[in-house]
């Protein structure tokens, strides 16, 4: 008895739930990449920041001069450090900066969004592994009952009561049953295995965790299209940033050198001097260019309004995708309604004809016939609660939502 508790427990353990799974996610090689991106998002954010402040740099200079004169040095050796301010550029900084910080954002969103993405995914293959899974008891069950069938006809014949043609017929049916299994134990291993694969863990069993209930769900634009208008600002920006260059634009730099001059000759104005500093404040306007910054404005603005437009289809998509999501609800919900009627009729049937048939009243033909009608129809009830999960999922995710926050 302690061992068989043991074993249920290490299945329980091994196994995952849609949760787990869902979670797992987040391990995906693609949206680890995209993570990554975005963090170069983040530091181009912070470049673009720091090139606002001043620059300092130093400088190290060796001269050699023929002819020399009186004013300059044969040889020299020099030693600088240079300031450099742009005080006024018209906001372009601060505009490459905004523009730069909806990239980020954009990325963020794009992350979001495929994470979602993988979770629909996820979701589908959990759901059409329960699928194949119950078409897989379903034939257990028949097959069942045909041994049960076989070795009862088996005995018919040792009376001389039924004949190998009989028997050689159910055994047919038998294998059939088995290359459905294998046939379907294929699909289950491809399911499990890109299960595996998507959410980069390793599990033997699966849990079954179903989805609530949609009830007043709103819709809420998705991802997708919030990183569209993110890309859309981040343009607006960057045509501002650009269209700058035509603006005044105010510098200020200051240099301090200390020299050493060698082999200098004596003058009436005594030495050389050993240090030099200079202090430049300018300002430029650009007054024509032929219309290169108009032009390369135009075309971030055209590129902003592709992506607006863009954002607009695919909000009507969206909130199309989700009508037809709830329209196949309804419909899941009337199948699965008719198919517990239908099992509901089959297994009554089924339990008639049994019973005749134990009571010699009716052929195995007529049995296998009431057998095969009830298997096909509790296959089909698990199948269509099955479907009716995945049409959940799908109403989730075009209305915006992850999965994690709505399952029982």
């Amino acid at each position: 008895m302690r061992v068989v508790v043991f074993l249920i427990f290490s299945v329980i353990l091994q196994a995952q739930s849609l949760s787990g799974l869902l979670n797992r996610v987040e391990s995906n090689g693609y949206l680890e990449a995209k993570e990554y991106e975005s963090l170069a998002k983040d530091s181009l954010v912070s470049s673009s920041k720091s090139s606002k402040m001043p620059t300092i740099d130093l400088a190290a200079k060796l001269s050699k001069s023929s002819p020399s004169s009186l004013f300059i040095a044969p040889k020299s050796a020099s030693l600088a450090i240079l300031l450099k301010y742009n005080i006024y550029d018209s906001s372009r900084a601060k505009n490459d900066t905004i523009s730069k910080r909806y990239q980020y954002k954009a990325s963020k969103l794009e992350v979001a969004s495929f994470t979602k993405s993988l979770e629909l995914k996820v979701a589908s293959l959990y759901f059409s592994y329960y699928k194949a899974r119950a078409n897989i008891k379903a034939l257990n069950m028949q097959k069942k009952a045909l041994n049960a069938t076989l070795n009862r006809v088996k005995k018919f014949k040792t009376a001389g009561l039924a004949t190998d043609v009989e028997i050689d017929k159910i055994r047919a049916i038998l294998e059939q049953n088995s290359y459905a299994k294998e046939s379907i134990n294929l699909t289950l291993n491809r399911l499990k295995e890109e299960l595996k694969v998507t959410t980069n863990s390793n599990f033997k069993y699966l849990k079954l965790q179903r989805l609530k209930e949609p009830r007043a769900i709103g819709i809420k634009e998705s991802d997708s299209i919030l990183k569209l208008k993110a890309d859309a600002n981040s343009l607006n920006y960057k045509a501002k940033s650009v269209e700058s260059a035509l603006k005044p634009q105010i510098n200020l730099s200051y240099q301090y050198a200390k020299i050493k001059n060698y082999d200098t000759k004596p003058t009436p104005f005594g030495k050389l001097p050993n240090y030099n500093s200079k202090l430049d404040l300018s300002a430029t306007l650009r007054v024509y260019d032929g219309g290169s910054v108009k032009d390369i404005s135009e075309s971030i603005r055209y590129s902003k309004l592709a992506l607006l437009s863009k954002a607009n289809q695919l909000y009507k998509e969206q909130k199309s995708n989700l009508k037809i999501a709830k329209l196949e609800l309804k419909s899941k919900r009337v199948k699965l309604r008719a198919a517990k009627r239908e099992f509901k009729a089959a297994s009554s049937l089924y339990v008639s004809v049994n019973r005749e048939y134990q009571e010699g009243l009716v052929d195995y033909i007529a049995y296998l016939d009431a057998l095969t009608q009830k298997v096909l129809a509790k296959a089909k009830v698990d199948e269509s609660s099955f479907d009716l999960e995945l049409s959940k999922a799908l109403i989730y995710h075009y209305s915006g939502y992850s999965l994690k926050g709505f399952l029982r």
